[in-house]
């Protein structure tokens, strides 16, 4: 009976750890499943990674992904949206985005519709060179609607504009770079060439990465949402050769900021784009996203003189007109002005013309004359009262000319004070608000010539 006994419970056992086995292999059959469905889905969506560049060329899709940021209060979550278009290992890349200042809403629409044309250039192999497309640049201020406005322009957070204080790497890279070149171990590829200017690119985009991994290892760091959503942004766009930021001012004309060292370089953006007028300056203040791509080249270029370096971020800010300036025709125009430069650049084959209407005129518009930023001359309202304008943004001022005058509510019978121009230039931006406060910008004239009074920060606000 013993013996049995025993030989029952062996049996009972065998049996219950064969189909405890079974039971295991079936989840690890089912988890196996269920990953390779996923892997399906994911495939399905983006585009196959292959690493051959014609493979990427002939792909008929675009490759969307996107980058969440950390959470800045329970149960929120912000994405930052990226749409990447020709060769994943192309050398070049045009990197475009919108809406930083998220209440400037005109770069949303013309994003929309560049991807549209985008997506049939890829459909039809015409793109041969890397571009990537952000529609939606700062969801946080997409974020911020309080009492039916947004407030996209400042981090209700933090107070600071959205366009400011971007991360300034200049400094980390060039002691980097001169490190590399002090160090008898360093590799080639760290180390600037005298001959040599696309090698001396790699060199010092392979800094700029290895600097921003460095920050992100710093030990005990905490990034705060904001940080981490310009920290994304820089890192996409500083390593591009072309960077367009789409904003918009509040009522005014096209026109665009720049680099004086990427003039005239540049100088077919502004024409593609029909800009009134390019402003230039080696450094505004404040790190907006533009100059903290391009001003590192610049001080590269001073700092290793013997040493061939290019402007090799060529990085500008587009003002799409003004903020009320939302609709198909403008956006439709816009975004095939943009793809037309992006073909004279060689982004895209001569072909993805024929996805365009024919144009009236033979080539773009007359190339506007650049002036320089510290030629604009920004007044400020030196009472309170209602704004009664004599000019609207694009009309040619002469110096002294009465631009419009305050009017003051609390005493009908009080002179109006008049807004006189201290330049001549053309009226590229006025206050969208009526209502006039001391010290603020109400009007902005673009001259020729630089005015004593512009140093230090010269945009608007930080």
């Amino acid at each position: 009976l013993s013996v049995f006994i025993v030989h029952y419970c062996m049996i009972v056992c065998s049996i219950r750890t064969v189909i405890t086995l079974y039971i295991s292999l079936r989840s690890v059959y089912c988890l196996q499943k269920f990953i390779y469905l996923k892997k399906t889905i994911v495939a399905s969506t983006y585009t196959s990674m292959s690493s051959s560049s014609e493979n990427y060329i002939n792909d008929k899709k675009r490759r969307t992904s996107t980058v969440e940021l950390p959470n800045a209060g329970i149960g929120n979550r912000n994405i930052v949206q990226f749409h990447d278009y020709g060769p994943h290992d192309a050398s070049e890349c045009a990197y475009i985005q919108a809406t930083l200042h998220a209440d400037e809403l005109p770069g949303l629409l013309v994003c929309h519709h560049l991807i549209r044309l985008l997506d049939q250039a890829q459909e039809s192999g015409f793109i041969l060179k890397k571009i990537t497309v952000v529609p939606f640049a700062n969801p946080i201020g997409l974020s911020q609607h309080m009492l039916g406005y947004f407030v996209g322009r400042f981090s209700l957070s933090t107070g600071v504009n959205f366009n400011r204080d971007f991360l300034n790497l200049t400094e980390r890279v060039l002691s980097r770079i001169r490190r590399a070149a002090e160090a008898t171990d360093a590799v080639p590829e760290d180390v600037l060439s005298a001959v040599d200017e696309k090698h001396n690119v790699r060199v010092v985009r392979r800094a700029i990465l290895s600097e921003l991994d460095a920050l992100q290892c710093q030990p005990h760091r905490c990034e705060k949402e904001e940080a981490a959503l310009k920290r994304v942004l820089y890192a996409k766009a500083a390593v591009a050769d072309v960077v367009l930021d789409l904003h918009c001012d509040c009522e005014a004309v096209m026109h665009m900021y720049t680099h004086d060292r990427l003039w005239p370089k540049m100088a077919d953006l502004a024409s593609e784009i029909g800009a009134h007028c390019s402003l230039l300056a080696p450094y505004s203040g404040g790190d907006p996203f533009d100059e903290a791509c391009s001003c590192l080249w610049a001080a590269l270029q001073d700092g290793f003189p013997s040493h061939p370096l290019p402007m090799a971020c060529e990085a500008a800010t587009i003002e799409l007109r003004g903020e009320s300036d939302v609709y198909d025709p403008l956006a439709e125009g816009d975004a095939q002005a943009l793809l037309r430069f992006l073909v004279g650049r060689g982004y895209l084959s001569s072909q993805a013309l024929t996805l365009l209407p024919v144009r009236d005129s033979a080539g773009p518009g007359v190339v506007p004359k650049a002036v320089p930023l510290s030629g604009v001359d920004m007044i400020e309202a030196s009472v309170c009262g209602v704004l009664a304008w004599r000019v609207k943004a694009g009309d040619v001022v002469t110096e002294g000319q009465l631009l419009g005058e305050i009017v003051n509510i609390e005493d009908p019978d009080a002179p109006r004070v008049p807004i006189i121009t201290r330049t001549a230039g053309i009226v590229f931006g006025v206050r969208r608000h009526k209502l006039a406060r001391p010290g603020e910008i109400c009007i902005k004239v673009a001259g020729d010539v630089p005015l004593p009074w512009r140093t230090g920060h010269l945009l608007t606000s930080r």
